[in-house]
């Protein structure tokens, strides 16, 4: 009888020892996976006030494990501006009936990091007075998709703000071309969308980051007539996306101009476009070799384009000189407008 008792002894410690041994592989791979999908679970027991969970949920929030052991210290580790609101899905849960426990709230690691934690359970068990006894959930980080929608809605915003742009440009261009040839009307705005055109190409390249200005020079120029005939000069520099599309625009006009009535139009003329860093401004030097001897006697339309988009859209200034061979044109521009981000102003009609 001892014997049997001692056998059925030795074959339950056999079936411990495995069913522990499947229990610990077990915990071992949800722990594996938890790690891989960036989740952690927690309990809460409301009555002693002890938070507990699955290793790595202490370091969501940047702290050592078995640190946060209570509410308070839970509250503590998140956003001073998120607490309340962490506080009050606590609460709710605590309530009868209200079974389900979720928040969406920032923790701010010791090292100054910011997360962002999505928490999500339910109540689990209650006593005989409905008060809650156990609450259990996950936890997630979700900093990477707040971040992703943060991008795609500033993304957005960006978006509707250039088109609205664009449309102001266009209206302004129609305004400015001449309407009395409808041909040349009709070339005059082609030409003008087309530059437009490359801007948005060359953002869009960039992913609306904005751009540099040889590259904006290279794109605009290289596809007017004789764009070959025109040397560019000077160092390199970045132009915040606001700043390309008035940039081009003033580009396409010059180059249009010396096409049609400067050094462009002779096989022989030839541009220099150069430009250099000064006191907090960029200064643009266009200046044409081998046009016709003499000026005309006032200003076109394009050159009309070039002055309004340089005072009204880029708050420059901007001189026009007629040498014996051609056009001189010296543009100089705020570095704070280009660069900084700071929104131009507003196109005004040409009346």
């Amino acid at each position: 009888e001892l014997h049997e008792v001692g056998r059925a002894l030795a074959a339950a410690g056999i079936a411990l020892r495995s069913r522990s041994q499947a229990l610990a592989e077990s915990e071992a791979l949800l722990a594996r996976a938890l790690h891989a999908a960036q989740v952690a679970t927690w309990e809460w027991q409301p009555a002693s006030d002890y938070y507990h969970g699955s290793p790595g949920r202490e370091a969501m929030y940047g702290r050592p494990r078995g640190s946060l052991r209570d509410r308070a210290s839970v509250l503590a580790a998140a956003h001073p501006e998120d607490r309340p609101l962490l506080a009050a899905a606590q609460e709710r849960c605590l309530r009868p009936g209200a079974d389900h426990y979720e928040a969406t709230y920032r923790t701010i690691w010791p090292d100054g990091r910011i997360r962002w934690l999505h928490s999500q359970g339910a109540v689990l068990e209650r006593d005989a007075e409905g008060r809650p006894l156990r609450v259990s959930g996950v936890l997630r980080d979700v900093t990477e998709s707040r971040r992703a929608a943060e991008r795609e809605r500033l993304l957005a915003a960006e978006v509707d703000h250039r088109a609205r742009n664009v449309l102001a440009v266009v209206l302004s261009m129609l305004q400015l071309s001449r309407a009395d040839d409808a041909a040349r009307y009709a070339e005059a705005v082609r030409g003008r969308v087309a530059a437009l055109a490359r801007a948005h190409t060359l953002l869009s390249r960039e992913r609306w980051d904005g751009s540099n200005l040889l590259a904006l020079a290279r794109e605009v120029l290289g596809a007017q007539p004789g764009g070959a005939r025109i040397t560019l000069q000077g160092p390199p520099l970045a132009l915040a996306a606001h700043a390309v599309q008035p940039l081009s625009m003033v580009l396409h006009e010059l180059s249009t101009n010396a096409a049609q009535h400067g050094a462009l139009s002779r096989a022989e003329g030839h541009v220099t476009l150069a430009w250099r860093l000064q006191e907090g401004r960029l200064l643009l030097e266009w200046q044409e070799h081998g046009g016709p001897p003499a000026p005309p006697p006032a200003p076109g339309f394009g050159l009309k384009v070039v002055q309004a988009t340089v005072r009204r859209q880029l708050a420059g200034t901007l001189e026009l000189n007629w040498g014996p061979e051609g056009l001189g044109c010296r543009i100089s521009l705020p570095l704070s407008m280009l660069q900084e981000g700071m929104p131009l102003p507003q196109a005004r009609r040409a009346g």
